[in-house]
Order: C-alpha cells, then structure tokens, then sequence
C-alpha cells in the first residue's frame, strides 16, 4: 500500500504556466480527486505523477521516498487513459499479460496473475474477445484489469468514465468503488465531472488555473465552501453583495440591498464587503419565521422531473434561482408574488471580488 506526497509542484510550457505551487497527500488507499474545469492543469498533474512529464520545481515522494527524477518504468505508478489505449489486435487476456510479458515475467506466474485478475473485474468469460467485439463498460473493465495486474502501488485515473453514457457511467463509478476496496490500492482520480467526484470521493482537490483552490470532503466543499469558484463549480448557488454590520457571539449580520441577513458565522472586521451565497434547495417557502427573508414574483417555472426550478425577481431586480419539489411547484403560478427565506446557518460567506 502506498501514500503519495505532492510538493510545491510548478509546471510551465514556454511562457504558459500551467500548475503553479501545487501540494497535496493522498493516504493509503484512499481514492483521491482531483476536479477541475478543462484546461485547469489537472491533467498535466496526473502526467508528472506518472513521470511522463517533469515538473519545473516541487517534489513527488512515494512512501517518503521521491520519486521526482525516476523513471516512469520504475515507479510502479500504472495509470489509465480517458480513451483506455487498448491494443486492438489483442485480445482480452493478451492485452492485460502484455506488460508482465514485457517485463519478462515466468510464464506460469503471468497466467496466474491474468486469471485472477479476470476473475475479480469479471472478464473471465470474454477473455479471448477483442477490444472491437465490447462494450464501452467492458473496455473499461480491461484497461483497469491491465492496470492493476502489474499490482501497482498508486492508479493513476485521466477522465477514465467520460466515453460512456449516463447509465454505464454511473454503474462503473460503483464497479470501480468496489475494484478500489476489493484490491486496496490508492487511486489520484481527475475529472471534471463534479457529480463523479462527489459521488466517489473522501478528499476532493479542486483546481483552477493551475492551483489548488481547497481539498475537502464532498459535503464540506457543496455546503461550506471557502471559495466562490468551488461554490460555483460544484452547483447552482444565489449570490448577493453585502458588508459587515453588527457582530454578535457567534453570529454576525450582512446588509444588503435586499435587506439584513444573519449568518451563523462570526466575520471580525465590522463593515468589510463580501458575498454571501445559498444553493436553490436550501430555502423555506412562505416561512413562519423572519429570518433572512426574500420577496419576489415567480418569472418562470422549469421542471426536471421529481424537482423543479424557479426563477424570482425582487423589486431590486436580482433574479434567484429555488429548488423545489415538482409537487410544491405545481401550485404556484406565474407572476404571482412568493417569500422565502434561507437560515443563517445555510449561507455562505465569500470575500467581495
């Protein structure tokens, strides 16, 4: 089992820097992700891990040991690829014994290792099929069983669930759970899928140009993020602009132009600007209490099947989004007038921009 230290990693192509004092540690068999948009380096960062690209400054070290300057042959990191690289002109079983017969294993020690590895991705039955003759799901399956036959300390995944559809990809999100627990190997996922990493991960790192915005548990990083980008990246959030007013114990209230609001967060610096934020599901209709109160007119109704989206405009003329049930959203009309209010412990407090 390995753990695997990120250290002060910076990366440039010509006067492009693309990662830029990178650090983090993944644990012993922890499945680890990392979540960015496109073009956010996270790639780049998977290729150094692997040794295929080397880093300006920082360190990578496995087990304590840095690794930064070895090659990738002698790392025993494997790593698969968003579009699998299978050999076409192999077979199942040819295909994941191909790197132990590369490294010249004896031949009895490499049909064991295959076999096992067949029976625990479940391949066994299409083990003289070529790649052409499976399903995406089936690709998958031999680009892991390939991978891990070499029974690497460290996966590697590059957007490893993106060719599939919805329905496969979620069933192969589980399958490769279950592979990571089954197998205990420590896994660096990237993605840019943030349902993926949220359904799959402990820890999730998230990056934007180039840099680690904050690591955190899904639900940390969904209802208390630090950043508006990681609010943003990870779902629908209203934003308001407000400053600092009165502070008191631990709670602490933002004025705004669509009134005061209380946040149970204590903020030390008595009329500082910031934003604060709310996701579309974590409001009360028409509540009973006065707390952090809205009013608005419904501009428009968009239902996705069990919930529905609504859009509010205030008199001010800021538009907000509400999550609701299909059910709730049914009685309401168009144009009609609406309050709703969001508790002090569900907004989120940024830095103003």
């Amino acid at each position: 089992m390995a753990k695997i230290e990120i250290k002060g990693i910076s990366k440039k192509f010509g006067e492009l820097e693309i990662l830029k004092d990178v650090s983090f540690s993944v644990e012993e068999k922890e499945i680890f992700f990392l979540l960015g948009p496109s073009g956010c380096g996270k790639t780049t960062l998977l290729r150094i891990i692997a040794g295929f690209v080397p880093p300006d400054t920082g360190k990578i070290l496995l087990n304590g040991r840095d690794i930064t300057d070895t090659l990738p042959s002698k790392r025993n990191i494997g790593i698969i690829f968003q579009n699998y690289a299978l050999w076409p002109h192999l077979s199942v079983e040819k295909n994941i014994s191909y790197g132990l017969e590369i490294k010249k294993y004896p031949e009895g020690i490499i049909r064991d290792k295959v076999k096992k590895v067949l029976e625990i991705t479940q391949l066994t039955p299409f083990k003289d099929y070529y790649p052409t003759k499976l399903s995406g799901g089936q690709q998958q399956r031999v680009a892991l069983a390939r991978a891990i036959v070499n029974e690497p300390e460290v996966l590697l995944l590059d957007e490893p669930l993106s060719n599939l559809d919805t329905k496969l990809r979620e069933e192969m999100r589980t399958e490769i759970q279950w592979l990571q627990k089954e197998i205990g190997i420590t896994m660096v996922y990237v993605t840019h899928d943030r349902r993926e990493a949220m359904a799959m991960g402990k820890r999730i790192a998230v990056i934007n140009k180039g840099r680690i915005v904050e690591i955190g548990s899904p639900l940390d990083l969904y209802f208390h993020p630090l950043n508006r980008f990681t609010a943003e990246f990870l779902g629908e959030i209203n934003i308001l602009e407000g400053k600092v007013g009165k502070i008191a114990g631990h709670y602490t209230e933002i004025i705004t132009e669509e009134g005061v609001f209380t946040t149970a967060k204590t903020i030390p610096v008595e009329g500082q600007e910031l934003e604060i934020g709310f996701r579309p599901e974590n409001i009360k209709i028409n509540p009973v209490d006065r707390e952090n109160i809205i009013v608005g007119i419904v501009k428009d109704i968009e239902y996705s099947g069990e919930t529905a989206k609504i859009k509010i405009e205030t008199k001010k003329g800021n538009n907000f989004f509400l999550r609701v049930l299909s059910g709730v959203a049914k009685n309401m009309q168009r144009e009609c007038e609406i309050s709703f209010s969001i508790s002090s412990e569900d907004l989120i407090v940024f830095s103003a921009k």
